[in-house]
């Protein structure tokens, strides 16, 4: 409820009630105020998390725009928290944690999913830890599938440049401990990328493989190394 309608409400409970019920008018105003605020709350929570389950299941640029902040593409507060919130359960005794929401957006990211992938490269600055290093090889595992939908979020500004490179040399979990499996994956990322022919994008282009090309030669420096140990 906003102060305005408050104020009025008080003024009109001081003039309209005899001065022995005003402390009892006033304290039944503020339990309808702060009722009515918890009720609001409680219905944008429920309505957020029906359009956060919405949109991870199946992301599109309504159940996006349905997320959004007015003439933004961050996501509102409490939607965000409906994406990211963490369920936990013991399992053989064992504490477990999962995001099932935010798994399954990244997992529509690794797909190549333009709406995920507009998702998280718009809310890149709410993330920490494990859930950005996994929001980041989600848009790397885009661009082996639609690399100018991951160079147009970043010409526009909208994945910051240090995060883009990142991404750009990302690497699956899958191949943390293989580096010739992740040569040949990051040499067919390359192939991608250079086969992006929008004038638009050819400065985000350049960008990605210089920052490509050095991890390439990282992991080429490294096998070697390997092989004569």
């Amino acid at each position: 409820m906003r102060n305005g309608v408050k104020t009025k409400l008080f003024a009109y409970l001081r003039t309209t009630l005899s001065p022995p019920l005003g402390l009892a008018a006033k304290a039944l105003a503020y339990m309808l105020i702060v009722g009515t605020g918890s009720l609001i709350a409680d219905g944008a929570r429920a309505e957020c998390l029906s359009d956060a389950s919405r949109f991870a299941n199946k992301p599109n640029q309504e159940r996006y725009n349905a997320l959004k902040k007015p003439n933004t593409q961050a996501v509102r507060e409490e939607c965000w928290d409906e994406i990211i919130r963490e369920k936990t359960w013991t399992e053989n005794n064992v504490p477990c944690v999962s995001q099932p929401l935010f798994d399954k957006v990244i997992g529509k990211v690794s797909n190549g999913n333009r709406w995920a992938a507009l998702f998280i490269a718009a809310n890149l600055n709410r993330l920490d830890g494990g859930d950005l290093e996994d929001g980041l090889v989600a848009l790397g595992l885009t661009m082996n599938k639609d690399p100018s939908l991951v160079l147009r979020l970043y010409r526009d500004g909208i994945i910051p440049e240090a995060a883009f490179k990142w991404c750009v040399a990302s690497r699956p979990l899958k191949l943390v401990d293989n580096d010739t499996a992740t040569l040949a994956f990051l040499k067919q990322r390359r192939k991608k990328i250079l086969s992006v022919k929008m004038r638009e994008l050819v400065d985000a282009k350049k960008t990605a493989l210089a920052s490509l090309d050095e991890a390439i030669r990282d992991y080429q420096r490294h096998a070697i190394e390997e092989q004569t140990q």
